[in-house]
């Protein structure tokens, strides 16, 4: 090969690469001084996955489980390495190169580029688009919050487009073997609900392309194409077979698969079906029809969910008029978005000169796929409405192939932001082409842009209905919050007389004012923040239509002007960056807080080890040395690591006591065998889960049965649930006087003596608590979940209220200490108060100051360390319902996906182990030989063990993993070959063609 006819022929390719990097490097120069992405959502994926990294790092093996999270899970979808898929290795080199975020900046840049000239469209255009794709605000929205996996995702979108469209456009050979390596590397990415909207728009293409076949007579080439890329993309699963099986695999048994249970925690009826997620669940962020139009212009319905002293728009609103200093304090901390979903860190913007070129672009491409473009475009901007489309969203879910188990709908406005550009990018190649045919056709460009025109003038003039009172979600519920205030006062105070004046330190007769004064500063601090939102908006559409006249007057040079078309696309992409860039710098910037501290950036080392030990952390470390004196040298080993560890990053200071922390207490943790529940962390941090094996934990595709026993039990502070699922400490706060032992925290086993056997699901789940019959004591109605009832069976989870004949609903929950056969009525005393009084004292109350209402009788128990609750299918296992319970378990050797027992039972046993049962992958052992693994109260491991001394082993290998990994490896290998057979094709026909001419 002659380099320098290849540097000749090519060289564009390389300035344009070239430009790319530089534009990367000025974008994320923060990155190239040491500095890394404050991600909320990494922060909270290297709390989940420290202990598989540690596991991996120490042992070099694939862990595939940890217990740092929910009492245990599959690492399925948080870290596993994948074996045989060769085409990682291109990815990782390439990270090393570039790390993110620039890293995948340059990807979408690129992978956009390289569509472009797929699709024979001119370098200089194709660098246009790319800088429409990259610098979506979406994209850097979604890099700024750590959705690594979603930006992976979405930056190979383009190349499987380009592949696709190639091999039917023209070479098929060459696009599908294209279309394996990049389908292969998108669905690498992980990030199945990208590619699962993406399929919707290859569909589409597809049958463009069939009708374009029978229009032309080349159904045969059609078929032939065709059937090559389904081969293509079946080896590119086959490649991905071990990221898509397992996670397949998985799915099934969390939230986003069946549900076993026909109730609500509450005891109500689901109405949303057994299978995947709620309706709810999966529109719970669901653009609004209205909001869509941040697409062309950024702050039509404000900025992120955050207060604007925390932004850039702070400046906007210290230098308007009509807003005086007291507005503005009060505007300060309410919400700058005013949209229909719960919060967002920033609008959807896909910039008004690109979309006003896409717009252009339906009035002069002539190729008919311009409609299908366009239909896919408005089929996902219907997903993305969700909750604001429901008709059509519940069509969506009962009828497409697993819709249902993905959530976001907004998700789908990638395609938009892919399809955006491309129909972009396709007019300016056609005005490139056929500048002088198009010409032709100005009254068509003036008609074009004339509409474009009113479009924007329209929004401009337009007064939202966002500026109401009560446009906000987040408005309307701090209205109602305030406006109830006044009702939930009164509702304490009639069962704890005194409780307005001793809690709250406001006098019974003034708390009217006071809720009318906060009601006040509200609405106050609200009406303040609409003028900043109004302003908002108007310097927003100002700016859109600024920018369309411009992105109009330099299009209109095509038309009326003989200037250089390679000029005219250069000042077009000019203004594409004038455009977008500064949009995606308010949110993913270099700016700062209002205390002076970057909003985005951080040192490299708090991002590789964001937590520091607590004081909290501590103590539970302490406690756990002074329980065993041999865990100190332990503890010593795993310092030393981190310090050896420390010494080669060259950490100093508190980065070096990060990383000692890090190890010290990941020593810890692998040498013992307790859970931890943070109650300062909720249900859905990972602070725990860095240090300790926490019952809490981050994850969106949560086992289904840990999120039951979450809505059933553990938001009830089940006690006898923590004691079985080994909840040792409790962390009520971050100093260490917050650290709570729970002494009745049954280990890793116990023998129990007793077997109930459970008549379904819903019964399994609500044994492992408390039960109770209620009967109306009264004149009045006793209301069940709104249902007025005389007598129930009731768990203390569900809804009650008692309607007495003059007044209103009174609501109460059953007090939690009572043991079975007690009893506690729930009463109306002499100051008009309600409360439980016992039957004693109501007996002995002579006077006649309490009127009972309701009898509440415990009438069952679930007491862990002696029963353990089954169904019919595993009691059928059992030799026996009735044992002694008597039984030592001690936990010999732990790993995550191993662990190892000593057991001695005096007689036969049925031990429980506070693990979570898992029915793909976990097998066990008994003395060497395999047994069943049982599941007991509800998610829990157990078995049934003959007397004497054994030695117990659970593993998790799941055949998935291994088998994945050989059918990876030789998809892997065939592509190879087919690279190959490729390249000594093109040459061969090349030589073939050159000795026939």
């Amino acid at each position: 090969m002659n380099l320098k006819n290849f540097f000749q022929k090519n060289w564009i390719h390389f300035v344009a690469i070239g430009l790319f990097l530089i534009i990367a490097a000025a974008y994320f120069s923060p990155q190239l001084d040491d500095y890394a992405l404050k991600q909320d959502d990494i922060e909270k994926y290297i709390g989940m996955a420290n202990e598989i990294n540690h596991h991996r790092e120490l042992t070099g093996e694939e862990p595939l489980w940890t217990n740092s999270m929910f009492g245990g899970m599959p690492a399925t979808l948080i870290k596993v390495e994948h074996q045989g898929n060769y085409l990682n290795d291109i990815k990782r080199v390439f990270y090393k190169m570039f790390p993110a975020p620039a890293g995948t900046f340059i990807l979408h840049l690129l992978c956009f580029y390289i569509m472009a000239i797929l699709f024979r469209v001119r370098p200089v255009i194709a660098m246009i688009g790319a800088f429409a794709y990259a610098f979506a605000s979406y994209e850097l929205i979604i890099m700024a919050a750590g959705h690594f996996s979603k930006a992976m995702a979405v930056s190979f979108l383009p190349l499987v487009l380009g592949g696709f469209v190639y091999a039917f456009k023209r070479d098929w050979i060459w696009g599908s073997i294209l279309s394996v390596v990049f389908l292969s590397l998108e669905l690498s990415s992980n990030h199945l609900q990208v590619t699962y909207y993406l399929v919707f728009l290859l569909l589409a293409l597809g049958i463009y392309f069939l009708i374009d076949a029978i229009r032309k007579k080349e159904l045969k080439r059609f078929f032939i194409t065709s059937g090559a890329m389904v081969g293509a993309y079946i080896l590119a699963i086959l490649i991905n077979i071990g990221n898509i099986s397992m996670s397949q695999a998985y799915s099934k048994y969390t939230i986003r698969g069946d549900q076993d249970l026909t109730i609500n925690a509450d005891g109500t009826e689901r109405v949303n079906g057994n299978d995947g997620l709620s309706i709810d669940y999966i529109t719970q962020w669901s653009y609004g029809k209205g909001e869509s139009m941040t697409m062309l212009s950024p702050y039509v319905r404000g900025s992120n969910s955050g207060s604007i002293a925390n932004s850039d728009f702070i400046e906007m609103a210290e230098d308007m008029d009509g807003l005086d200093t007291r507005e503005l304090e009060l505007a300060k901390e309410v919400s700058m978005y005013w949209g229909n979903q719960p919060g967002v860190a920033g609008p959807v913007y896909l910039g008004i000169v690109v979309v006003f070129l896409a717009f252009l672009g339906m009035f002069f491409i002539k190729d008919s796929i311009k409609w299908f473009y366009l239909g896919i475009a408005l089929l996902c901007l219907l997903f993305s409405w969700g909750s604001n489309a429901m008709g059509a969203t519940e069509f969506f879910v009962n009828n497409l192939p697993l819709y249902n188990k993905f959530r976001t709908v907004t998700i789908a406005l990638v395609i938009l932001q892919l399809i955006v550009p491309v129909l972009g990018v396709l007019l300016l190649q056609k005005l490139y082409e056929n500048r002088e045919q198009i010409k032709e056709k100005k009254k068509l460009f003036l008609i074009g842009s004339g509409v474009f025109l009113v479009i924007l003038l329209g929004m401009r003039s337009s007064t939202p209905d966002s500026f109401s009172p009560k446009a906000s979600i987040k408005e309307a519920q701090m209205n109602n919050y305030i406006g109830s205030q006044l009702r939930r006062w009164q509702a304490y105070e009639r069962q704890q007389p005194g409780f307005i004046q001793n809690q709250i330190g406001v006098n019974p007769q003034d708390q009217q004012a006071v809720v009318g004064a906060a009601e006040a500063q509200a609405e106050e601090a609200f009406g303040a923040m609409r003028k900043i939102r109004k302003e908002m908006y108007i310097r927003s559409t100002n700016r859109s239509l600024l920018l369309g006249i411009c992105a109009i007057g330099l299009v209109a040079l095509f038309f009326f002007t003989n200037i250089n078309a390679i000029v005219i696309s250069s000042a077009l992409g000019i203004l594409v960056l004038i455009d977008m860039v500064p949009v995606a710098r308010n949110y993913l910037g270099e700016g700062e807080d209002f205390q002076g501290n970057s909003r985005n950036w951080i040192t490299k080392d708090e991002k590789a080890y964001p937590y520091i030990a607590r004081a909290a952390d501590e103590r539970i470390m302490s406690d756990e040395l002074a329980s065993n004196s041999e865990l100190k040298s332990v503890v010593d080993k795993g310092a030393e690591i981190g310090e050896k560890k420390a010494e080669e990053l060259d950490y100093t200071g508190a980065a070096k006591r990060r990383i000692i922390d890090s190890y010290r207490f990941r020593a810890l943790s692998a040498a013992t065998h307790y859970r931890v529940f943070d109650v300062t962390d909720g249900w859905s941090g990972t602070y725990s889960s860095y240090y300790h094996k926490a019952l809490s934990g981050y994850h969106a595709a949560k086992l289904r049965r840990i999120q039951n026993a979450f809505e059933f039990h553990i938001v009830n502070s089940n006690n006898e649930f923590f004691n079985m699922m080994n909840v040792k400490y409790f962390i009520q706060g971050e100093g260490a006087d917050n650290v709570k032992q729970n002494p009745n925290a049954l280990g890793v086993g116990w023998a129990v003596k007793e077997v109930k056997v459970a008549k379904n699901p819903n019964d399994e789940i609500r044994s492992l608590g408390k039960t109770f019959t209620v009967k109306n004591e009264g004149s009045g109605q006793l209301l069940l979940n709104g249902k007025a009832v005389q007598s129930a069976k009731v768990y203390g989870t569900e809804q009650l209220g008692y309607l007495p004949k003059q007044g209103d609903t009174i609501s109460f929950r059953i007090e939690n200490y009572l043991q079975k056969g007690q009893s506690s009525i729930f009463a109306l005393n002499g100051n008009g108060g309600t409360g439980f009084v016992s039957p004693m004292e109501l007996q002995s109350d002579s006077l006649n100051q309490n009127m009972p209402l309701v009898e509440v009788t415990c009438t069952e128990v679930f007491k862990a360390a002696d029963e353990a609750i089954v169904s019919k299918e595993v009691a059928s296992k059992l030799s026996k319902k009735k044992y002694s319970g008597e039984a030592t378990v001690k936990l010999d050797k732990y790993a995550p996906n191993k662990m190892s027992y000593d057991i001695n039972c005096e007689g036969e046993q049925l031990v429980v182990f506070s693990e979570i049962y898992y029915p793909d992958g976990w097998s066990a052992k008994v003395d060497g030989k395999e047994v069943d693994i049982l599941r007991v109260n509800y998610l829990l491991r157990g078995l049934e063990l003959k007397g004497g001394k054994h030695k117990v082993e659970f593993e998790y290998r799941p055949a998935s993993y291994y088998r994945s990994g050989t059918i990876s490896s030789i998809a892997t290998i065939v592509l190879f070959l087919l690279i190959a057979f490729g390249i000594f094709y093109t040459y061969f026909r090349g030589k073939k063609e050159v000795a026939q001419s």
